[in-house]
């Protein structure tokens, strides 16, 4: 188990920028702050029989009041092989905009 502050220090955090397109025909150029994912992996080594990353977001509706809308389920759930997970483009941000 890490805080966010442990994982962040044992890890390191870079920028980023990528085009984020959104099916809704609009995007935008970010600034992402954040690790690669296989920097995550190597720190807590997997079992060999791992298929899956699980991704599951915060959910702190007393911090985070747009949870309190009903008309989307949180958290919100993500995942992807651990081969994507591994491949150095695979980044979870931490941050946008500095």
């Amino acid at each position: 188990t890490f805080d966010v502050d442990d994982l962040i220090r044992r890890v390191g955090v870079e920028e980023r920028v990528y085009r984020l397109r959104c099916v809704e025909a609009w995007a935008m150029t970010v600034p992402w702050t954040g690790f690669q994912v296989s920097k995550l992996l190597e720190l807590v080594r997997p079992l060999g029989s791992a298929k899956y990353l699980r991704i599951e977001t915060a959910q702190k509706p007393e911090s985070m009041t747009g949870l309190r809308q009903s008309w989307y389920p949180w958290p919100h759930i993500e995942g992807c092989t651990i081969e994507e997970a591994a491949n150095e483009l695979s980044f979870l941000a931490v941050g946008i905009f500095g």
